[in-house]
């Protein structure tokens, strides 16, 4: 789907494994390969899981049922057992499928979503661990339209752009990223033996697998989606 394969030698991995002192430990010498599966990990999370197009068609889903949420009664179903064991992913089709008026507003997100006329991301930035908190607090659609709004005072050319922008029609969506235990080397936690001590467990060293290593074993991935591709510049623009 991306282009890139990726593979782990596990059936190697299983058996290297064995319990000592109540826990798997693996053999020193694979250690460079557990290190690969905590990377990998974070390689899935960044080009597949959270690419920029399914995080788009996902708050597209999610806007569509919330819009669908006060005909339908859709979160109330699932106090009910006979009707939440009908409620499958068909829910999209069915919404598709309908003609009540009601459901107008649902149908035409999905319309998009079929025509892949999906939610502009407009901008982005990877943000290193210790400063994450401090983007999840101060990038918010609100500021975002305050900042734009603040720039079409100061740029005439801006204010027929900026006319009519909400906070709805920001997205700012954060990604959390790691290798596994967020900020932390997963291998710092887990037990090796050696050729030599068979039945010792104890933490890799440094020298014992690759010392190319990151910085920070975790990142924020910081974006920033419009619903309406017209406030696409100004949203940018507000943003920076």
């Amino acid at each position: 789907m991306v282009g890139d394969k990726m593979s782990i030698a596990v059936m190697r991995i299983i058996k290297s494994a064995k319990v000592l002192d109540n826990q798997i430990c693996y053999a020193i010498k694979d250690a460079n390969l557990i290190f690969e599966i905590c990377a990998t990990r974070f390689k899935l999370h960044k080009m597949v899981y959270t690419h920029k197009a399914a995080t788009a068609v996902e708050y597209m889903i999610v806007d569509g049922l919330l819009a669908a949420e006060p005909h339908l009664q859709i979160a109330k179903q699932v106090y009910d057992p006979n009707k939440f064991l009908y409620l499958t992913d068909d829910i999209m089709a069915r919404i598709e499928s309908s003609s009540d008026p009601n459901l107008a507003t649902s149908r035409a997100i999905f319309d998009r979503i079929r025509v892949r006329d999906l939610y502009k991301m407009v901008d982005w930035k990877v943000v290193d661990w210790p400063w994450a908190e401090i983007f999840e607090k101060n990038v918010t659609p609100t500021k975002i339209v305050e900042a734009a709004s603040k720039l079409a005072k100061e740029n005439e050319k801006m204010v027929e752009l900026v006319r009519g922008l909400t906070e709805e029609d920001v997205i700012c969506d954060f990604s959390l990223m790691h290798y596994g235990m967020k900020e932390k080397n997963p291998l710092d936690f887990v037990r090796f033996y050696s050729k030599h001590h068979p039945n010792r467990p104890a933490p890799a060293e440094r020298g014992d697998y690759s010392n190319l290593r990151p910085a920070f074993f975790a990142e924020l991935l910081v974006r920033v989606y419009t619903r309406n591709v017209d406030y696409y510049y100004v949203i940018q623009a507000g943003y920076r």
